[in-house]
């Protein structure tokens, strides 16, 4: 899973990643450590995607200071990452999707998670599950502008 989600998002973000992200991105063992890594799994048994679900923290927040990160009932999404064979096949969706029914049973008001302006696929298939943008949980990135973040409020 570490090579799938650092080469789609090397893919994508080209010099925008640097080597200290690519070790976060590689570090799968250490986010299950704090967070559910989801898989997905093609019919031939190949695996076509991951994301991790970022639970909320005790006393609010999603986990990675996020969007909103001090919000109560708020978790997160990271790292979807989806191998380029498998794309509009549905796959990124059902991800989203599960970490949002994660949410759910966790008892979330919220689901946070960031992208980059590069990322245009991805902030279209968040705005498709009903992602808004969200400004005030924008970060800095030094010599790269800002990563964006969105929010899907759950009802």
């Amino acid at each position: 899973m570490a090579e799938l989600v650092v080469g789609v998002y090397e893919e994508v973000l080209g010099d925008w990643l640097d080597d200290e992200y690519r070790v976060v991105l590689a570090d799968v063992a250490g986010r299950a450590e704090v967070a559910e890594v989801l898989v997905a799994v093609d019919e031939a048994g190949a695996v076509v995607g991951t994301a991790t679900y970022m639970p909320p923290t005790p006393g609010g927040g999603d986990g990675e200071g996020g969007p909103g990160a001090e919000a109560e009932g708020r978790s997160g999404i990271r790292m979807l990452a989806v191998a380029p064979a498998a794309r509009r096949r549905g796959w990124g969706r059902a991800l989203v999707e599960a970490c949002v029914a994660r949410a759910r049973a966790d008892g979330c008001r919220e689901v946070a998670l960031h992208t980059t302006p590069l990322m245009v696929g991805a902030q279209a298939l968040y705005e498709g599950a009903g992602f808004v943008r969200e400004p005030a949980g924008d970060r800095p990135l030094p010599r790269r502008g800002a990563i964006l973040g969105y929010v899907r409020v759950l009802g």
